[in-house]
This record gives C-alpha cells, structure tokens and sequence, in this order.
C-alpha cells in the first residue's frame, strides 16, 4: 500500500515534469490571461456586467430549516456549510452518504451542529440503507416546511438529491466541480449547461441551481480525460514500486543477535 505522503508527492514530482518541459510557453500563456482578464474586469467595473455572482462565493441564505446533504468527498465541504446555517440561526437537518459503515467519519462534529442528522449507507451497515436521496424523502416527510437543499458530492449523488427535491418545489444548491484549469472562464473547460445557457464553474459558480444543472452533459464531459487519468495512474504507481525497490534495496541488513 502507499501512503498519501507518498501520493503527494509523486503527484507533485509528475506535475512538475509536466510543467517544466513547457515552461516557456506557461508563462507567455499567463502573461496573456492576466492581461486579458485585467481587460475585462476594467471594462466591467465602469459598467453594470459585473454582477457579484461573477466571482461567487457561497453565500448563506436566510431560510429557517434547511438540508445540507454530503457524499464521498462532499461529506468535508457540507460540513461549514451545515455549521454556517446554524449559526445564521437555521434548523439544520444534515444528510450523509457513505458505502459503508467503515466509512463513516466526522459524524460527532455533524450532530454538534445538526439538529436533527441521517446517516446513509449503500449497504445499510449504519443508518438508513441507501442513497442520500432516500435520507432525503424521510427528512421531507417528518419536515414539509423545509426550504432548501444544499448537496454537495459526486455528480451522480447530487442529481439524486436534486430529483429528490424536485417535486415538492424545495430550493436545490449544489456545488459542481468539473476539470478547471486557467480558472478565468477562457480555456472553456469547466464549463456546465445551466437552464440551458452555457456556464463556467470557474467564475459563474461553483455553486448553481440543482434543478437546472444538466448532469447528462456534465457527468460526460467528466469522462473525456479517462484515458490520459488512467495512464497518469499507471506512471504513479509504477513510480511508487521502483520506490518501494529503491528503498528496499538501500536499507540496511537486518543483524541479527
């Protein structure tokens, strides 16, 4: 097995091969972007373009009761969210997905902020056997006056939330996070479909109306650097053993007594 030390910094040590063999043409790309974008933004702040949305951070509604839901690795982020709407003085009803029992963490830190928390697990090892989504439709069923849903996770688990609280009309955020990589709404490719308009999570979101994201168009797009992900986990990997070889080798003999 391989520590997450040792992912690090094999993650670190392959990006920065990548970055130095085209070093030169990084910065003159920068110079561009950071000058175009200082372009724009002069241009929008002497007109009424720049809506504070443009560069969006997630701000905390004033709804009484609100469900903050959590996936994989959505369960860290939902966290200050569900704690922010405490605070704001929300009844906070917190929804937690996991695969298993064994997967299940932070759930004390969840119930000191939660007024009321479900646990999910697909094979029902701890709490409610299932998706989210069906944490969701009992949380609505004891609660009828919620009035929205922040879900933070997977694309998959966040259109399950989003259909769960689409019949009854409940305010759906979610927070996407597709490939980013100039993060100035230029290279394209983070960008979402959005009630139909065409959107960049870089500087329009991350944060979006659930009932109007396009998962189909999103979870695809998602999948089109499979290939290149899969070889970069290869090469780390093959990285990690030579290592472990390397390390083993240059050890010293065990004495014995």
């Amino acid at each position: 097995s391989v520590s997450p030390l040792s992912f690090i910094r094999s993650s670190a040590s392959l990006m920065s091969s990548t970055f130095s063999q085209s070093a030169v043409a990084t910065k003159m790309g920068l110079r561009c972007a950071v000058a175009s974008a200082r372009q724009s933004l002069g241009r929008a702040s002497s007109s009424t373009s720049l809506r504070p949305s443009s560069f969006s951070c997630w701000r905390i509604s004033r709804a009484k009761k609100v469900l903050c839901v959590g996936g994989g690795l959505g369960v860290a982020p939902i966290f200050p969210q569900a704690r922010a709407h405490k605070e704001a003085g929300a009844r906070v009803i917190g929804v937690l997905g996991f695969r298993t029992r064994a997967l299940v963490f932070w759930e004390d830190k969840f119930r000191a902020v939660c007024d009321e928390f479900i646990v999910c697990t697909d094979d029902g090892s701890a709490g409610v056997k299932g998706t989210v989504a069906e944490g969701i439709r009992q949380a609505i069923a004891r609660h009828p006056d919620i009035e929205e849903c922040v879900a933070i996770g997977p694309p998959m688990m966040m259109r399950g939330s989003a259909e769960a609280t689409r019949p009854h009309g409940i305010r759906t955020v979610v927070s996407l996070n597709p490939l980013m990589i100039d993060g100035t709404g230029m290279c394209g490719g983070c960008r979402v479909t959005v009630g139909g308009e065409t959107k960049y999570v870089c500087v329009d979101g991350p944060e979006f109306d659930a009932h109007q994201v396009d998962f189909d168009d999103l979870m695809m797009r998602l999948h089109r650097f499979t290939e290149q992900e899969q070889e970069a986990r290869e090469r780390w990997q093959q990285d990690c053993r030579l290592k472990e070889l390397a390390d083993a080798v240059a050890a010293p003999p065990a004495t014995h007594s």
